[in-house]
């Protein structure tokens, strides 16, 4: 099996959800929960799950959630390499009645400070040692261009998540050097400054962002699927039909799970993307708990079945 490590952030992820229909400026009855997060730890725990037993690179204080983070993540047979932070990231989601995001905040100014330019050079040895190197868009943008540079001249193909409308822009300068970008619709109109309204339009999105630069693009369009482009061709898969998602937040982070999975095995990565990704919106937490490869290999099979012509 090829070698995949993670560059990325781990939260503790805060989900407040409303009980009723959100109004604002008002209280309202609801749940409150602690997690662990982060689309890099996200995406490393899937894979552990998966037995890819990928490496994860990121910014921890080992004084708080961030030691169970840690030990969690290692109990699944991934490695984890941390620059010590004053305090780890926290991420609060505040959810609807029917799960779906409606504003998340991330407090993250320790760990930016602690995931420096100066850290990548001291695991410079060991970071760029794989097939594949996988990058949320979180890390400062001085150190986003830093790693990235470093890939390209050590011949490092890198996976990208876009994380948010913002934090997407920040990879603008560098889509010539990413082998496979993925993004939902709101990143994708925040790269092309305009609004898609169908699929119609996230194909043709797609299609641009990948002249842009990228080998490979994929974007999401919640329950009408997702689409890949890349320098031969556009594809749209959809997922199979599902009762109503129970919890949105990690499905994103699931799908990329699943390209890298795809590559790391020498799969087609939109199925398996998608596998993962609605396995994910079926579960309360943003990594699905009873995620195994059986269940993957038996939801893949689902979704191939549902796109069959």
């Amino acid at each position: 099996m090829k070698k995949i490590n993670i560059l990325g952030m781990a939260n503790e992820d805060l989900f407040v959800r409303s009980d009723i229909p959100l109004t604002y400026r008002d209280s309202l009855p609801g749940s409150v929960t602690s997690r662990h997060g982060g689309v890099g730890r996200n995406i490393a725990e899937t894979l552990g799950r998966l037995g890819v037993n990928p490496a994860f690179f990121s910014a921890l204080s080992s004084r708080d959630i961030g030691k169970s983070i840690r030990e969690h993540l290692e109990s699944l047979n991934v490695t984890v390499h941390h620059a010590e932070a004053a305090k780890t990231s926290r991420y609060v989601a505040f959810l609807d009645d029917t799960g779906d995001l409606h504003i998340g905040v991330n407090d993250m100014k320790d760990v930016e400070n602690a995931l420096s330019v100066d850290y990548i050079e001291s695991i410079s040895d060991i970071i760029f040692m794989c097939d594949f190197l996988l990058l949320d868009a979180n890390a400062a943008e001085t150190v986003l261009g830093h790693v990235i540079a470093m890939a390209k001249d050590k011949g490092v193909p890198l996976l990208i998540d876009g994380t948010s409308k913002t934090k997407v822009r920040r990879l603008i300068p560098f889509l010539p050097d990413i082998h496979s970008l993925k993004l939902n619709m709101h990143e994708a109109e925040a790269l092309l400054d305009r609004t898609l309204t169908d699929m119609n339009a996230v194909q043709g999105a797609a299609q641009k962002i990948q002249t842009m630069g990228p080998q490979h693009v994929y974007v999401t369009a919640g329950k009408d699927g997702a689409v890949h482009a890349s320098e031969k061709n556009v594809s749209v898969m959809h997922p199979p039909m599902m009762d109503a998602a129970i919890n949105t937040t990690g499905a994103g982070d699931a799908f990329l799970a699943g390209i890298a999975y795809a590559l790391v095995n020498d799969l087609e990565p939109l199925p398996s993307a998608i596998a993962l990704s609605s396995l994910t919106l079926m579960s309360e937490e943003a990594v699905n708990k009873a995620l195994d490869e059986e269940l993957f290999n038996n939801h893949l099979r689902s979704v191939n079945h549902a796109n069959q012509d």
